[in-house]
C-alpha cells in the first residue's frame, strides 16, 4: 500500500491534505477520489458552493501530482451509471517509476537477508566454539 494525497481546491484555493490516505495503486487512489466527489457534491450543494468548481489534486508520497479530477467530471461519469475507466494519463510513467522502486527495494531486502544469513551463521559457529570452552574437563584429568 503506498499513501495518496487527496488536496481539494473550490476554485480559489487549494487545501492540502495532510494525512493522505493509503490506496493499492494510483488506480485505486482515483477511484477513492472518484467516489468521495459523489460524497462531497451534496455537502458542497447545502454549503451552498458551486461542486462544478471543485477538483482533487492527487500526488504522491514525494508530492508528485498523479491527475487532477474536476468534480463536473466525475458527475458527468455518473450519467452513465458506470465507473470511469479512464486511467489518468500520467500512470505509465507512475508505474514505471513503483516498479523501478520496488525492484531497488527486492534487491535492498535480498542483500539485507544476505547479511542476516551471514551474521546467524557466524553467530552459530561462535556458540558452538564456546560451548566447547564451557564443557567441564573429564574427570581424573586437570
Amino acid at each position: 500500500m503506498a499513501l495518496y494525497y487527496f488536496h481539494f481546491s473550490d476554485g480559489s484555493t487549494l487545501s492540502r491534505d495532510d494525512c493522505g490516505v493509503e490506496c493499492a495503486n494510483a488506480e485505486d487512489a482515483y477511484l477513492q477520489a472518484f467516489t468521495t466527489t459523489q460524497e462531497m457534491w451534496s455537502e458542497l450543494l447545502v454549503k451552498r458552493k458551486d461542486p462544478s468548481k471543485c477538483a482533487f489534486e492527487i500526488t504522491d508520497e514525494a508530492g508528485r501530482l498523479l491527475f487532477q479530477l474536476p468534480f463536473a467530471e466525475a458527475v458527468e461519469a455518473c450519467r452513465g451509471n458506470s465507473l470511469p475507466v479512464a486511467v489518468p494519463e500520467n500512470s505509465a510513467l507512475f508505474y514505471y517509476d513503483t516498479h523501478r522502486r520496488a525492484t531497488v527495494a527486492q534487491a535492498e531486502l535480498r542483500a539485507g537477508f544476505a547479511e542476516v544469513q551471514q551474521s546467524l551463521s557466524e553467530s552459530h559457529h561462535l556458540l558452538r566454539r564456546l560451548a566447547d570452552f564451557e564443557r567441564p574437563a573429564p574427570r581424573g584429568t586437570v
